[in-house]
């Protein structure tokens, strides 16, 4: 099965693959670390600034591991 334009940009890193919706591929531009708020129904992604979120405690890691990041989706809807 060949691989979409957009899977092949992830792949090169000219895009970032993210895990948001199981029934399409998303991806991003925007390669900086940063968070999203994920609008439920139009599927809208809004950029949210890493300092705009704070963690007081993160898990203990699985052993023999090391963190690489922390990617935030905050899942909102409009008000009806």
């Amino acid at each position: 099965m060949p691989r979409s334009a957009s899977n092949l940009f992830a792949d090169k890193g000219l895009l970032r693959a993210l895990a948001i919706d199981r029934q399409r591929g998303v991806f991003d531009s925007n390669k900086l670390p940063h968070h999203h708020f994920h609008v439920e129904g139009s599927g809208e992604l809004i950029d949210v600034a890493p300092e705009a979120i704070e963690f007081a405690k993160l898990p203990d890691l699985p052993p023999g591991t090391e963190p690489i990041g922390v990617e935030v989706v905050i899942r909102v809807r409009r008000r009806r």
